[in-house]
């Protein structure tokens, strides 16, 4: 059964190229993990959303005035620092940490490893560029 059409990991692993799989179940559990990610991703805007009606009547006019202007702006700014960090930092970062190794390493990145250093780069640019 190829699953190969159900999720197009071509825009994730494009820094990346060929990426490798150790375990029988890798591949199977990274789909799965980005379907979560995805999943959180595409439902943030309706629970933000409720949130924002439960908190809405605690709020005064002031409070509400500089919300409705902090929040566009801090969500702008993380997709800002996501876009930073995915097309200029990370593959930057990438074909520096795999040539570190020199002649003498052959770099082998697995799927698992992959996802993970994707995390670790994405989202601490995202939260950053929301600082002062």
């Amino acid at each position: 059964m190829n699953f190969s059409g159900l999720f197009s990991a071509s825009i994730l692993t494009a820094p990346a190229g060929h990426l490798y799989f150790a375990r029988p179940a890798e591949v199977f559990v990274i789909y799965m993990k980005t379907a979560v990610i995805a999943g959180f991703i595409l439902a943030s805007p309706v629970v933000f959303f409720q949130f924002w009606r439960f908190i809405l009547p605690a709020m005064t006019d002031r409070e509400r005035t500089w919300t409705v202007l902090f929040v566009p702006l801090s969500v702008t700014l993380f997709l800002g620092g996501i876009g930073f960090s995915y097309f200029l930092v990370m593959p930057q970062s990438l074909h520096f940490l795999m040539a570190f190794g020199g002649e003498n390493f052959t770099p082998l990145l697995s799927m698992e490893s992959y996802l993970e250093f994707v995390l670790l780069m994405i989202l601490p640019f995202g939260v950053m560029f929301n600082l002062p």
